[in-house]
């Protein structure tokens, strides 16, 4: 189970109201009790801090129960299929005066098929008590206050890409985390209608929406989820099909939680989002595109070619850090300290490695984690000669289910993998926590199929080191387990693969991975239909990455996040290298999503793998304390104080409203408009009773350069009014001491953006809080370069970036090539893409424009096309005649072309339209067949060609005409020749007896034997190839 904090949002009323039915029982007894002191005021209800779901088995009830366990909110469920449930009666809701739950979910408005007594008895229980009640999923008509989801007044159907808005009673009422607008995701049905008026609405009904959706073919506003309330009962009317993977059901639960409850509940919320990149300074093994696969770990031994390793270098470590300052957001390097101090080959690098150099300069940017010393497997011994590889055995048979045959690496060698990291991670002044470990590829814990158990020395290596914490595979085991001294935290894997740098080739092995065997792929999805779904087609090389990977991987990786998971993702530094910085991209997308949602007063919490332990043992702790149907631990709420009962020392998750204080201190830690924290043993929380309100907006505008003034006013008057919070430079805020406070003074050249500040109102009676914006304009100003280039033919994006408030809009004049657009954003921003054709320079004028000024900037566009050479690529030349060969090329701009490797005699003149000249006369002796090297460049590319000259030269006799012989002693006479192609050589004439000639089909020949007779003889010998032919008389005398 999960657990979390709920969202910040204004203080408002929180001393619970008897209903009617009940003030009339307490009026009717005060009058009959005329014996008892009229100073003696009688005890309110009492609420107990669970709730009660009806359960139909419907998707949608499964989600707020979902959101319930993740919080650690305890429930009580009812499953309306069991002919065994219990009867919903007024004693099963309450003993008296005592509620036994603070919340009701029901499948719908009518429970979901409730019989009519027990509905009725759930409206009398929420009079009553006021507790609050949500329909899981609704249909929109007047009797919960909505009109029919019929044009104009609303709309039935699929939602799925609408944009969804937070209304400002839904931030005061709950859902004051929310900030921003909401996209409905895929696979939503429901109905938006608009509030019905008062002829149809069931007399002295209100409907106030919380999350409203743009009511398609207009503009009006219709509810999504909204509250209606009528007789004392207030219910929570969604009507939009949730469940708890769309991801706009992840951005509300919360808020769900916190209204129906009044804030006011066990659990604790928080939206963590932890990055480790495993593998700092170490090399690592790149796919192979052609052969899918990756060298030295998966390949077959039929692949030699090897692509180059993987390295981050000294200018991504500026990037990296560049990157991290601008989205306020710290990684956790896990480092291998080895590859500090060694290259790949094992040469020390003795302070000249660039990379070690940067990280070193930088290393208080970063978190730092132990990844072992050289990043050896931990495991068992490998077998590589077999794909995927096995565990070594004793044996030669397969692995025991218990590991009893397994040969595994010594206790000394993981002890050494682990003290030497520590020991050179200390050298390098890394601030990382040595009893917190990361074995390299989650080694030395169990790996199915190969290694069914843990490496048994492992354990007791990381007791010898005294490990407290270690990193693992949240894909193979989900949950935390105790390892020697240790226990381990899961992590979350990302779709961004540890032996990639490029997008095409992150997106080659995705293809590969997920395409089926028709497809090209590897049919891995087909194998493993339960994990893996296949793509209907291969993703493009050079799109597929942002246009799909991440935008899939980053709404998967926001479900943990919302998820009040605290178990970190990983991906590897390999992802931080340019020029495409893969998980640079992917955090991107999730961070600016996440803040494009949520308040400030919602950060992204970023764990240390200790800190993420010890919340995943709370949240397992608390699972047991006081989920279950008999906790040790229980709690209520009455007459304003939050009472916390516990059989033991169990510690209990509490989120409150802020204001709550524990003996007479504020309770816990703010976060999303609320106080959570934990409490051990027996506790009590007193909530912030009635104070003042604020009646000004909670928000104001001011211009950069220009005075200005805002009054802050509340109702009753505050004795004091504070603001905190980061102010522009030039305002200050001042409390007058009559119940307001003035915002003053002029902004700053710079300041312009949004100040998020909390004012804090206190009277007598209490303190409220309102989270308010200060907007400082000021005029745009272009940050990006005033020019960009791009390739013909190749699709590419380049992003328009402004500064100033509120963000400029952006439009351009001048012509664009064909297949070119400019867009514009909402932020400040315009994406100059597309693919053309065309190539040239395309100077442009683009103008940015905000509610503060106009701003101009002469841009230029220049589309090249890289260069390809269009001349042959053999040529054929003589020794001693001109030779002439033209080199030609395309492409813009105007190539230039270079050769080297040129035959004797020959030269290379280039002219002025990307190409040139070959020429002169091939030089004696360079026969043969010359591989030139010919290279076109221009500023869109390189490109080179292998042209292969060959040079013929006419054969020539290089040995002598003559030579001498014994009779009855063999010899052997070489005869050779010159010249390309090599001689065909024959012989004409009488050898004597016992002599051969032999061609060699060389360019040579071999004059051999025993001669038995004494004479001269004289042979005619011809030389003959394609080149030309020649003769030579030859004697021989055999003496």
């Amino acid at each position: 189970m999960r657990f979390s904090l709920p969202p910040r949002g204004r203080a408002g009323r929180r001393i619970l109201r008897p209903g009617a039915a009940l003030l009339a029982i307490l009026v009717t007894a005060a009058l009959a009790a005329v014996a008892v002191s009229s100073s003696a005021a009688a005890a309110g209800p009492r609420i107990n801090l669970r709730a009660l779901v009806i359960d139909d088995g419907s998707v949608w009830v499964k989600g707020i129960a979902d959101q319930f366990t993740l919080e650690g909110v305890p429930f009580t469920e009812v499953e309306l299929s069991d002919s065994s449930r219990p009867t919903i009666t007024a004693g099963f809701l309450a003993d008296g005066t005592e509620a036994k739950f603070n919340a009701v979910i029901l499948p719908d408005d009518l429970g979901g098929g409730l019989p009519a007594a027990e509905l009725s008895a759930l409206t009398a229980f929420q009079a009553q008590f006021g507790v609050r009640s949500v329909a899981a999923y609704q249909w929109a008509n007047p009797t919960v206050g909505l009109n029919y989801a019929a044009s104009p007044n609303g709309f039935a159907g699929d939602l799925t890409g609408l944009t969804a808005t937070a209304t400002d009673a839904a931030k005061s009422g709950g859902f004051g985390y929310l900030s921003g607008d909401l996209t409905i995701g895929v696979g939503t049905y429901g109905f938006i209608a608009t509030p019905a008026g008062a002829d149809v609405m069931p007399a002295g009904g209100t409907f106030t929406p919380f999350v409203t959706v743009p009511i398609p073919g207009s503009s009006t506003p219709g509810s999504l989820v909204g509250v209606y309330a009528n007789g004392g009962v207030e219910k929570m009317i969604i009507t939009g099909a949730m469940s708890t993977s769309l991801s706009q059901f992840r951005q509300i639960a919360h808020g769900v939680v916190s209204w129906v409850t009044k804030g006011t509940h066990f659990g604790f919320n928080r939206n963590y989002f932890t990055f480790h990149y495993d593998d700092t300074f170490s090399y690592v093994a790149r796919w192979d595109t052609e052969n899918n696969c990756t060298p030295t770990e998966d390949c077959p031994a039929s692949v030699t070619t090897v692509p180059p390793n993987i390295r981050m270098t000294a200018q991504d470590v500026t990037n990296v850090v560049d990157w991290q300052k601008a989205n306020d957001y710290r990684i956790t390097m896990a480092f291998n300290g080895y590859y500090s101090v060694n290259d790949k080959d094992g040469n020390a690098w003795n302070g000249r490695d660039a990379l070690t150099n940067s990280l070193v300069a930088n290393k208080s940017e970063f978190h730092w984690l132990n990844h072992g010393y050289e990043h050896i497997y931990q495991g068992c011994e490998q077998d590589f000669s077999v794909v995927p590889w096995v565990c070594t055995t004793t044996d030669g048979k397969a692995p025991a289910a218990n590991g009893s045959n397994i040969k595994w690496l010594s206790r000394t060698a993981v002890s050494s993998e682990i003290s030497q990291n520590i020991k050179r991670g200390k050298e390098l002044g890394l601030n990382f926590d040595p009893a917190e470990y990361l074995s390299g590829e989650h080694s030395g814990l169990f790996r199915d199929p190969q290694q069914p158990v843990d490496n048994p020395n492992f354990g007791t290596a990381l007791s010898d080191n005294a490990i407290k914490y270690i990193g693992a595979d949240a894909s193979r085991e989900e949950g935390a387990r105790v390892v020697g001294s240790a226990t381990t935290v899961p992590r979350h894997p990302v779709a961004v693969y540890y032996n990639v740098s490029t997008r095409q080739e992150q997106v080659d092995e995705y293809n590969w991975i997920y395409l089926s065997r028709a497809n090209g792929g590897s049919g891995y999805c087909e194998d493993n239909p339960a994990t893996a779904t296949c793509l209907a087609a291969p993703l493009d090389p050079d799109t597929g990455f942002a246009d799909y990977i991440v935008p899939t991987d980053a709404a998967n990786d926001l479900r943990f996040i919302l998820s009040n998971d605290p178990r970190p993702f990983y991906a590897h530094v390999t992802n931080l290298t340019g020029p495409d910085y893969l998980g640079m991209q992917l955090m991107s997308s999730i961070i600016s999503q996440y803040r494009s949602v949520f308040t400030a007063q919602t950060p992204l919490v970023n764990l240390s793998l200790t800190e993420a332990s010890t919340i995943l043992a709370q949240q397992q702790a608390w699972a047991k304390a006081g989920m279950g149907a008999n906790p040790a631990v229980t709690g209520y709420v009455q007459d304003g104080v939050v009472t916390v009962t516990s059989s033991g020392s169990n510690a209990a998750p509490v989120t409150v409203p802020a204001g709550t204080k524990v003996n007479g201190t504020a309770f816990g830690s703010a976060y999303g408009g609320e106080l959570s924290g934990w409490v051990n043993g027996s506790t009590k929380l007193t909530l912030p009773s009635d104070g003042p309100n604020f009646t000004s907006a909670e928000n104001a505008t001011f211009a950069i350069g220009k005075a200005g003034t805002f009054s802050v006013t509340t109702a009753p008057a505050a004795t004091s009014v504070t603001a905190i919070g980061d102010l522009p430079n030039g305002i200050t805020v001042t409390d007058n001491g009559n119940g307001t406070a003035t915002l003053s003074g002029t902004p700053a050249a710079g300041t312009g953006g949004s100040y998020p500040l909390l004012l804090t109102a206190t009277n007598a009676l209490g303190t409220t809080t309102q989270a308010f914006t200060l907007n400082v304009s000021g005029a745009p100003a272009f940050t990006s370069e005033a020019s960009t280039q791009a390739s013909a033919g190749t699709a590419f994006t380049y992003t328009v970036k402004t500064s100033g408030f509120p963000a400029a809009t952006i439009s351009r004049s001048g012509n664009l090539p064909s297949g070119v657009t400019l867009t514009p954003g909402t932020d400040g921003t315009a994406v100059l893409a597309g693919k053309t054709s065309s190539t040239g320079t395309f100077p442009l004028t683009l103008t940015a424009t905000n509610s503060a000024g106009t701003a101009t900037q002469a841009f230029t566009l220049t589309v090249t096309k890289a260069p390809v050479i269009t001349s042959s690529a053999t040529a054929t030349a003589m020794v001693g005649l001109a030779f002439t060969k033209a080199i030609t090329t395309t492409g813009s701009p105007t190539p230039a072309v270079t050769v080297e490797g040129l035959p004797a005699g020959l030269t290379f003149t280039a002219n002025t339209n990307g190409g040139g000249t070959i020429s002169g006369r091939p030089a004696a002796g360079s026969g043969g067949s010359h591989k030139v090297t010919v290279t076109a460049n221009n500023t869109g590319g390189t490109t080179t060609q292998t042209l292969t000259i060959t040079v013929r030269q006419s054969p020539a006799f290089t040995s002598a005409n003559n030579t001498t012989a014994t009779r009855g002693t063999a010899f052997t006479f070489p005869v050779t020749t010159s010249g390309y192609p090599a001689a065909s050589l024959n012989s004409l004439g009488l050898l004597p007896p016992g002599v051969r000639f032999v061609n060699n089909n060389d360019g040579t020949a071999t004059l051999s034997g025993t001669p038995t007779l004494r004479g001269t003889y004289r042979v005619l010998i011809s030389a003959l190839s394609t080149s030309g032919a020649t003769t030579q008389t030859f004697t021989l005398t055999v003496r």
